[in-house]
């Protein structure tokens, strides 16, 4: 799925606020950088967030707001 495609499948249009928490969860998600995200990593990036331990989510989490990579 590419990325306006997500951000259409959430229904964020024109809510800016959102739009960015959106915008991060899909960089989070598409881990090799090829511009879409594929079901076996969204299916990854749920798992985590609903199943993972505690260090895995907030890990995850801290990856949402480290936006250039860098810690």
């Amino acid at each position: 799925m590419a990325h306006k495609q997500y951000r259409d499948s959430l229904g964020l249009i024109g809510m800016q606020s959102l739009s960015f928490l959106a915008d991060r969860m899909f960089h989070v998600m598409d881990h090799d950088n090829k511009g879409y995200i594929t079901l076996g990593e969204y299916l990854t990036y749920i798992d985590v967030m609903m199943y993972g331990d505690e260090e895995e989510k907030l890990k995850q989490s801290y990856c949402l707001l480290d936006e250039r990579g860098k810690g």
